[in-house]
């Protein structure tokens, strides 16, 4: 049976935190803070200051519990911070260990990337809730009891098949856009990788891969002959890439 790994993006509101610890007792906690550097670090000084101690009050109350170095990003970028949290979930996952993150604390952005690599690597996302919230110098605090810890739904998010994959990563690497002929991408890709035996079955399932990627909204594109493809990573597009790049590593390593 797996380890439980809690992934927890600080906040000054330390009960919440340790109702988590208590409801679903950790074997290992990663903690999750904003780079000293970051805009969110610069602009909420007092804050920062004030995590710190939350983080040294949380280590007190865990002396048995594994703690590596915390986590750094700047939680108020998405792709840095969802990039980092789907690594270590799909890391931990690997080892068969049970993973929650708390989305009790860290910003909207940092929340979000939270769920939307909980989705994708298959871990689990909890809220705590409070019975009451007051205002505390520039924040909103909670109050009072603190209530169970609350499941969030995660829906899962459709990865790209193999060849669809194989077609996102080759863009990702030539700087998103390609304005190539079918035949030179699935060579350059590769008959193994991409699941065929010949290269006219590598085009055929190609030209099956950019519609449905074009469907998706993950690529912009017009096939300018039959032969010819001229397409582009959307933004939504560059992400998965990089999804299906983090997942590759984790499952190689």
């Amino acid at each position: 049976m797996g380890k439980v790994v809690h992934i927890i993006p600080l906040a000054l509101e330390k009960d919440r935190f340790i109702e988590l610890f208590r409801q679903f007792p950790p074997h290992k906690v990663y903690f999750v803070k904003s780079k000293r550097n970051s805009e969110f670090a610069i602009r909420h000084p007092k804050e920062v200051k004030g995590l710190e101690s939350v983080e040294k009050t949380l280590r007190d109350l865990l002396p048995l519990v594994e703690i590596p170095e915390p986590m750094e990003t700047n939680e108020e970028n998405f792709f840095e911070t969802f990039t980092l949290l789907l690594e270590i979930m799909l890391k931990e996952r690997k080892m068969e260990n049970e993973v929650i993150v708390s989305v009790v604390g860290g910003s909207r952005v940092l929340t979000c990337a939270a769920i939307f690599a909980a989705s994708i690597s298959k871990c689990k996302a909890y809220y705590v809730v409070a019975d009451e919230y007051r205002p505390s110098d520039e924040y909103v605090l909670a109050r009072g009891t603190i209530g169970d810890p609350v499941e969030i739904p995660i829906f899962p998010i459709r990865l790209p098949k193999n060849s669809e994959a194989q077609l996102l990563l080759y863009m990702l690497h030539r700087g998103a856009k390609v304005d190539e002929k079918l035949e030179f991408i699935v060579n350059k890709i590769g008959l193994e990788r991409l699941g065929v035996k010949s290269v006219q079955s590598g085009v055929v399932t190609l030209s099956k891969s950019w519609r449905k990627l074009q469907e998706d909204g993950f690529v912009s594109s017009e096939q300018k002959t039959k032969r010819r493809l001229k397409i582009e990573l959307t933004e939504t597009g560059k992400l998965m890439a990089h999804v299906i790049e983090i997942i590759e590593e984790v499952k190689n390593s």
